[in-house]
């Protein structure tokens, strides 16, 4: 859904994880959106992976890695 990512700042959050991908073929309709949003914010921000098991480790690990732009300020992966 959409979030006020102001009012997350202004609310005191710290920082946020945000749902990139699962499996090995989705990414969240709404990750660039959020990701773009929460730093325009100054919300710290990380990504997260939701794993199933229909595909290897090293395969959703290369898709997460593939969605997830490079930000030197991002937060550790998540899984």
């Amino acid at each position: 859904g959409d979030i006020d990512w102001n009012r997350v700042r202004a609310d005191g959050i710290r920082f946020a994880y945000i749902k990139v991908s699962e499996g090995g073929d989705h990414v969240d309709e709404n990750f660039y959106d959020n990701w773009e949003a929460a730093a325009r914010a100054g919300v710290p921000r990380g990504a997260y992976h939701f794993m199933y098991w229909c595909r290897t480790a090293a395969e959703q690990a290369l898709w997460y890695q593939l969605a997830v732009p490079q930000d030197k300020t991002q937060l550790p992966p998540v899984l």
